[in-house]
């Protein structure tokens, strides 16, 4: 099951890095064109989080042999470019706090995958532990 698992991901690797920089280029325009007049109201925290979590992690089903701090610099600094683009836009209101939910979605995601790389290097093991020819 693992195998044909592994063997699609790398089939649809792919699909995976067009995702990733699509989902980042789409979430730096919005965020640096004009938003709605209203703003985004209660939805703002969990767009910033949300976006910033799925591109970490498509950066990860994307390009996996990323170092963690590089992915997470990398799309860190989308937010932050994001916000540095906000404040010199008259329509546009630059907040600190979102810097703040940017790093909750960005480091959730670097959790997750490393929760996820955690647990398949144990079932690995325990695999070739248990199909060991003496």
């Amino acid at each position: 099951m693992w195998v044909a698992i592994w063997r699609r991901w790398v089939r649809l690797q792919p699909a995976f890095k067009v995702l990733f920089f699509a989902l980042l280029s789409l979430g730096i325009y919005l965020g640096v064109t004009s938003g709605p007049s209203g703003g985004y109201g209660a939805a703002a925290p969990l767009l910033h989080a949300g976006g910033l979590f799925t591109c970490t992690i498509l950066s990860y089903l994307g390009f996996p042999k990323w170092r963690w701090w590089f992915r997470g610099g990398l799309v860190f600094s989308a937010g932050v470019f994001i916000e540095a683009a906000q404040y010199f836009n008259p329509r546009r209101h630059a907040d600190v706090n979102d810097l703040y939910v940017n790093a909750v979605g960005v480091v959730s995601a670097l959790l997750l995958i490393w929760a996820w790389r955690a647990w398949n290097h144990r079932r690995n093991l325990n695999y070739a532990r248990q199909h060991r020819h003496h």
